[in-house]
C-alpha cells in the first residue's frame, strides 16, 4: 500500500493528542506511533515483555516477526496486522530491512463486550482491509497538513481503524452474542454519563430514564445486565467515589460535602457513607487518605 511515511511525520504522530472515545463503546486511547526498520535496535528485544493495553501493529512495508511466551511465532508481512492483548508476554524477534509500521495502544471499557471479545481472541493476525488503509493514509496526510480540521479527521480516522480491526478480530464473537447488543451498551453509557455529570443532584431512576428517553423498567433491566449492578447501586457508587475524593483532597466541612453531593442533610450523608463503606466520613478523612 502507498504511504507518505517519513521521519518528521513519525515525530508528529507521536505527539498528536487523541481523545478517549465514549460511544458506542468506551475506549481509552494511549498512543499512536509509526516506525521503520531504522528503529530496529529499539524494537528488537531479548526479553519478553507485556503491556496493560491492547497493541495493534499495521505493517505497511516489509515484514515483522513476533514470538509469544509460549514460543509461538507470528509472521506479519506487509498488508497485514497483529493485535497483542494485555498481559500476553511477547517480543519482536525479526524485522525486514524495509519495514514500516503504524501502531496503536488502547483499552476498551474493562469487562465490556468488546474488551472480553478482543481478550478471548488472544494474539491474532488479520488483513489490513481497504477501510483501514484509507484511514491510515488519512492519518499521515492530516499529520502533515495539521490545520484546524486535522484534529477531527484524525480522531475519526483512529476510531475507524480501531472499529475495523475489532471487527476483523472478533466480529463473529460479538455478532453471535445475543444477550448483549451495542445499542444497549450505548444506552447504558449514556445513563452512566448522566449520573457522573449530575452527582450533585438527588438523582432518581425515573429522571435518568427520562434523560435517556427510555422506560425506567427497561433501562433498569439492561443496566443490570450490562454492569452487574442496579441504577441505584451505580448512583451510590459514584456518590461514594466523589465523597472520598472530597474528603481526602479538600478541607470542606462535612455539611458542605453533603450539599455538594445532593444530600438533604449532613446526618443523612453520614449515615449513607457509613452504610456503604463501613466507616464514617470523619474516620475516612482521618485514616483513609
Amino acid at each position: 500500500m502507498s504511504t507518505i511515511y517519513s521521519k518528521p511525520i513519525t515525530s508528529k504522530l507521536s505527539r498528536l493528542k487523541i481523545a478517549n472515545f465514549t460511544e458506542p463503546v468506551e475506549i481509552k486511547f494511549y498512543w499512536m506511533t509509526a516506525v521503520s526498520s531504522k528503529n530496529k535496535h529499539e524494537l528488537i528485544s531479548v526479553d519478553l515483555h507485556q503491556h496493560a493495553f491492547f497493541e495493534t501493529h499495521y505493517i505497511l512495508k516489509g515484514s515483522m516477526e513476533y514470538k509469544d511466551q509460549d514460543g509461538n511465532i507470528y509472521s506479519v508481512p506487509a498488508g497485514t496486522s497483529i493485535i497483542l492483548p494485555p498481559f500476553k508476554k511477547h517480543i519482536v524477534s525479526d524485522i525486514s530491512s524495509d519495514m514500516v509500521r503504524v501502531s496503536f495502544a488502547f483499552v476498551p471499557e474493562k469487562n465490556g463486550e468488546l474488551y472480553n471479545a478482543l481478550l478471548s481472541a488472544q494474539i491474532k493476525c488479520f488483513e489490513i482491509n481497504t477501510n483501514m488503509k484509507s484511514a491510515i493514509n488519512r492519518i499521515f496526510k492530516e499529520a502533515e497538513i495539521n490545520d484546524i480540521f486535522s484534529q477531527s479527521v484524525l480522531q475519526n480516522s483512529v476510531f475507524d481503524i480501531i472499529c475495523e480491526s475489532s471487527r476483523a478480530v472478533c466480529a463473529h464473537t460479538i455478532k453471535g452474542n445475543e444477550e448483549i447488543s451495542l445499542g444497549d451498551e450505548l444506552i447504558v453509557n449514556r445513563a452512566k454519563q448522566y449520573i457522573i455529570d449530575n452527582f450533585e443532584k438527588k438523582l432518581t431512576c425515573g429522571e435518568i430514564a427520562e434523560n435517556c428517553h427510555f422506560n425506567v423498567k427497561y433501562l433498569g433491566r439492561i443496566f443490570k445486565k450490562q454492569t452487574g449492578m442496579t441504577l441505584l447501586e451505580f448512583i451510590h457508587q459514584e456518590k461514594v467515589k466523589r465523597a472520598q475524593i472530597l474528603l481526602a483532597d479538600s478541607n470542606a466541612s462535612l455539611k458542605n460535602i453533603s450539599e455538594q453531593l445532593g444530600f438533604t442533610s449532613e446526618c443523612y450523608f453520614n449515615s449513607f457513607f457509613t452504610r456503604i463503606t463501613g466507616v464514617s466520613p470523619g474516620q475516612y478523612r482521618k485514616f483513609g487518605k
